[in-house]
């Protein structure tokens, strides 16, 4: 079995989980989504989020 996710910082000042929260996926298109999900990859290196 593969081991537990890290524990990740959830501080209301991230710009990833207020990115996150910003979506609404039932709107989105799909290339919007796949921009969305490589937006949302950036800030999480950015931030040192593994």
């Amino acid at each position: 079995f593969a081991a537990p996710p890290a524990a990740v910082p959830t501080t209301g000042s991230s710009l990833l989980f207020n990115a996150l929260a910003a979506i609404d996926p039932d709107s989105l298109t799909a290339k919007e989504a796949l921009d969305a999900l490589y937006h949302l990859k950036q800030l999480q290196q950015k931030e040192g989020i593994p």
